[in-house]
């Protein structure tokens, strides 16, 4: 084979030609980049060919949408090669520096068609296809079939692998006797409503983002939800976790806007980044949970997160970077505020300790805006000498110490003043029941329309004015808000 003994003479040697002067690019002993009828190829020596692209340079203008047709065999010197494979591929951009590329990434392709060779598809379901609206697999593929232009793959277990971007029609069907969502196969820009098959046991990582579903049934029998699963998805209604599911992954609800997610009774912690950067304002906390993740609400939108009273672990970032929260109630079980549990909370103001913490770390580092503490606590919690709450005086960080006043029961003022807690601000002994009461931010007037919340999260009342709900309402502790955001808690007692 002519182009493999030339290759294997330049053994050692840069590229020989360069990719603006030739449609061959070379690489010592190893395989080249040819252009074939319009399209690059990776020829090897054991005589097979990859596609790599249909534009080899990055700097190329990318035409109207075009179909691509990848044919089971090209020819090239004459030889002639089997394409097997998509392939990733790198560009030199500078002396001994090169940019990886991804074969097909964002490329205008409205129609992709695959031969019977192919057997990898290599990240084809990772990139980025922004026009593609049909994909067809030429008949005797072992690896892969279409069905109405969606791609399977039928080597194993069935796997839905792609689902184009721009298929017409808002519905979807997933046929019985798949298995498997792959990574990113239902990024639809158009699909309103998908049918879950009773086959169905694993949604791959990314499989559903960005599509915008009315709702989400999802099918008992689904044994596992991948990390990003439902990234980006918009539903009105409670997307409902089947008991069968045994494996949620990390970060596997990040993204949604889903009004309620109700998770199945198994439950009981709340995983590494499950609602990491969700775009819901209020997302309820079931009362049998007992541990919070790390960053499981991380940049998230959260404005109201009542926490059942048996948490007691809640570890690294859990609610870091949430700028929508404004204020929170720590549960009765925990004991120890970790490092960064509220870093960069841009607007937390007020927070409530209950009388079980003992320990305090660098829980409030990068919080500008905190300017009240509620301590239920008789004797003053452990902090840090150096950096009280996180607090630091660097160049990069907001020092909010001696402003944040900090609420104490009558009677334990003494304590606290004679502790580090002094540094944090001053000391006022003006909690009396025990009860963690925080300030309306203005004064709720009787006929505000309000909705009442029990401390477990639950709504108790809605659609009240502000003076039915004080007499509507049992005795007990409730978190009284309004549409325009006044927050109260109130106590009421039985007459």
């Amino acid at each position: 084979m002519m182009i493999i003994k030339k290759l294997r003479q330049a053994a050692g040697l840069a590229a020989v030609i360069a990719a603006s002067m030739s449609p061959l690019l070379t690489y010592a002993g190893q395989y080249c980049h040819v252009e074939i009828n319009d399209v690059w190829y990776e020829l090897t020596s054991v005589n097979e060919a990859h596609v790599i692209s249909k534009f080899f340079k990055s700097h190329t203008h990318y035409p109207e949408d075009y179909d691509l047709v990848i044919p089971p065999t090209v020819e090239y010197e004459g030889e002639i090669y089997t394409v097997t494979e998509l392939k990733d591929y790198e560009e030199r951009i500078g002396h001994a520096q090169y940019h990886v590329h991804v074969a097909l990434d964002n490329e205008p392709i409205a129609t992709l068609s695959l031969p019977s060779t192919m057997t990898d598809l290599g990240s084809l379901t990772h990139v980025y296809l922004p026009r593609l609206t049909a994909i067809t697999v030429e008949p005797g593929n072992k690896y892969f079939e279409s069905i109405d232009g969606v791609l399977y793959d039928t080597e194993e277990k069935k796997t839905l692998l792609l689902y184009p971007r721009l298929k017409p029609g808002t519905s979807f069907d997933i046929p019985e006797g798949v298995v498997r969502l792959g990574y990113g196969s239902l990024e639809s820009q158009n699909l309103t409503h998908v049918n879950f098959p009773s086959t169905l046991r694993g949604i791959g990582d990314w499989a559903l983002s960005g599509s915008k579903l009315d709702y989400i049934d999802l099918n008992e029998g689904l044994e596992a939800i991948g990390e990003y699963a439902f990234y980006g998805v918009t539903s009105h209604k409670p997307l409902v976790i089947p008991e069968s599911v045994k494996n949620l992954s990390d970060y596997c609800f990040g993204g949604t806007e889903i009004e309620n997610i109700v998770l199945p009774s198994w439950v009981v912690e709340i995983g590494e980044g499950w609602f990491e950067h969700s775009f819901t304002e209020t997302i309820p906390v079931p009362e049998r949970i007992t541990r919070i993740g790390e960053y499981a609400f991380a940049d998230s939108w959260i404005k109201h997160m009542d926490l059942p009273d048996g948490i007691h672990t809640i570890e690294f970032c859990a609610f870091a970077s949430c700028d929508s929260l404004r204020e929170i109630r720590l549960p009765l079980e925990l004991s120890t505020l970790e490092d960064r549990i509220f870093f960069d909370c841009e607007n937390l103001k007020r927070v409530t300790l209950n009388k079980n913490i003992k320990r305090v770390k660098a829980a409030f580092d990068d919080c500008p805006s905190l300017s009240d503490l509620y301590l239920l606590p008789e004797r003053p919690p452990r902090l840090d000498e150096e950096c009280p709450l996180g607090y630091r005086d660097p160049e990069y960080f907001i020092n909010r110490l001696g402003q944040i006043t900090v609420h104490v029961l009558e009677g334990c003022g003494e304590a606290y003043r004679n502790s580090t807690w002094a540094k944090v601000g001053p000391i006022v002994e003006d909690l009396t029941d025990g009860v963690d009461d925080l300030p309306a931010d203005r004064a709720i007037s009787p006929t505000e329309t309000c909705t009442a919340y029990t401390l477990q999260g639950t709504v108790a009342a809605e659609g009240m004015s502000y003076g039915e709900l004080r007499e509507a309402l049992s005795p007990g502790i409730y978190i009284i808000r309004t549409a325009s955001g006044k927050t109260e808690k109130i106590r009421l007692e039985s007459i």
